[in-house]
């Protein structure tokens, strides 16, 4: 190998090292900025979102406690515009970012926020599972949420 190889391969080496701490810098930059994004709070909860919902107006909301606002208003807690539960999309992204900020700090030694989030996780999920109707047989009344999420009898049918 010639000394103007060497200088060259010497150079790349060095500059892929500095390349792979300046991600690892701007990795961390950017779990810091999302630690103290407001827009990660539930208004409702005062907590981190969990199973994003987003708002026809834009504000977004755990799933559980903006189906449980809608029961009693059909209105944003935070803006009052009207909206309806097919107004509220799922947020992938907003759920993305906060897994990150709960890793980002479950790194940095903070367990106790971690093991907090996995009890929330494991509580919508039983929460998910007391709103799933099981075992109904047609011509049998239930409770139910109609289209303008308004609470209602309805009879099971059977299509077939």
């Amino acid at each position: 190998m010639k000394l103007s190889e060497k200088d060259t391969l010497a150079t790349e080496i060095s500059s892929s090292s500095s390349v792979q701490e300046e991600v690892k810098d701007n990795q961390k930059q950017i779990l810091q900025l999302l630690g103290h994004i407001d827009s990660l709070q539930c208004s409702i909860c005062m907590d981190f979102i969990l199973n994003c919902r987003t708002a026809v107006c834009g504000h977004s909301f755990c799933h559980v406690c903006i189906e449980e606002s809608l029961l009693r208003k059909k209105e944003c807690p935070n803006c009052r515009k009207e909206i309806r539960k097919w107004g509220c999309q799922k947020s992938e992204l907003i759920d993305q970012a906060v897994d990150l900020v709960i890793q980002s700090r479950s790194s940095q030694g903070d367990s106790a926020e971690a093991t907090r989030w996995q009890e929330r996780k494991d509580n919508f999920k039983t929460w998910l599972d007391k709103h799933n109707v099981k075992n109904v047989k047609a011509g049998q009344i239930i409770d139910c949420l109609d289209t303008e999420h308004i609470w209602c009898q309805a009879t099971v049918e059977l299509k077939i």
